[in-house]
């Protein structure tokens, strides 16, 4: 795949006060105009309210889980900000909830000039604001990782390259597997036996996302060339777990005797699949935050699943075996 020709996300741009406008903020604008001209109702601004709110404070349980998992760390600069911003736009949700109530605020004796809905967007604006300057800085620590130093004469250049742009000389470049049937983990009756890795305890997809990742901390591997690899590997990998419903059909045409150990090994097909799949959107994290961090511990992850897959070929041959 050309990297050239994949459209980078639209960078949003301030108005002239500095605000920015992503949809989130256009939805509560547009319900409260529609409500002002008396197109929409109460109950339709309050719903758009509560799904802001909601998407905010299921973000906000999000980077608590992956602090706990010891994934991400509140002292990080960003994701300090994100944090703080999704808190914000929560508590501006929870004012803006009071225009439609005769109840106020806990410490609020009257009304805003222009009213909580008016009062609260402007918080919910401040914490969008936050969020969206923490973002394009993390994608911009990003792009600094992208440069590498050429082993030669530690001349800084653009991941990828070929030759140096100061010396000439050729920079180091890994390979990565490309898309097709080296990144198959299984096939409709379990995984084939040539993509167990030759430990026989890890699959070969564990095996080549390792030695990508190798080759990304000695700078021999591209953001692009790492990006792409975790888009064919997701993409495959959610293929099978579709074709779990097909294998699941397959089973039950197989005899009463091998049917409970089939279930089985397909189980632990699907677990495998769904915790290796987990382990790729985890690495993507290391894009988010600028943290190389989540790639690794991706990996970890998906070790594990990558050990259950194995186990549940072993266990799917088995069964087969008794067939005969």
């Amino acid at each position: 795949m050309d990297s050239s020709q994949t459209p980078s996300p639209p960078r949003l741009v301030p108005d002239e006060e500095g605000n920015y406008s992503p949809p989130p903020i256009l939805a509560l604008r547009r319900v409260w105009n529609d409500f002002c001209e008396e197109v929409a109702t109460p109950e339709d601004v309050h719903g758009v309210i509560m799904q802001v709110g909601s998407f905010a404070t299921a973000q906000i349980n999000i980077l608590d889980t992956q602090v706990k998992e010891g994934t991400s760390r509140r002292e990080d600069e960003t994701f300090s900000a994100i944090y703080e911003a999704f808190e914000t736009i929560v508590e501006g949700c929870e004012l803006m909830l009071f225009e439609f109530s005769e109840e106020f605020p806990e410490g609020v004796e009257e009304e805003p000039e222009e009213g909580f809905f008016c009062e609260g967007l402007a918080i919910v604006q401040e914490g969008v604001n936050q969020m969206v300057i923490a973002h394009q800085q993390g994608i911009e620590h990003v792009q600094e990782m992208s440069e590498v130093n050429c082993p030669f004469c530690q001349h800084l250049n653009t991941r990828g390259t070929p030759k140096c742009d100061k010396c000439g000389r050729p920079m180091p470049v890994s390979q990565v597997p490309k898309a097709g049937s080296e990144l198959n983990v299984k096939e409709h009756q379990g995984l084939e036996r040539k993509q167990v890795g030759a430990d026989g305890e890890h699959t070969k997809n564990y095996v080549y996302t390792a030695q990508i990742l190798e080759g990304w901390k000695a700078g021999q591997v591209s953001v692009e060339q790492l990006t792409e690899y975790l888009n064919t590997l997701e993409h495959n990998l959610k293929a099978h777990l579709k074709d779990t419903d097909l294998q699941e059909k397959i089973i039950q045409k197989a005899p009463a005797t091998q049917q409970d150990d089939l279930f089985e090994a397909l189980d632990l097909t699907r677990e495998g699949l769904n915790i290796s799949l987990a382990a790729v959107e985890k690495m993507r994290l290391a894009f988010v935050h600028g943290d190389d961090r989540y790639l690794f511990f991706g990996l970890t992850d998906m070790e594990e699943g990558s050990r259950i897959l194995v186990d549940a070929y072993w266990l799917n041959k088995e069964a087969s075996n008794l067939a005969g």
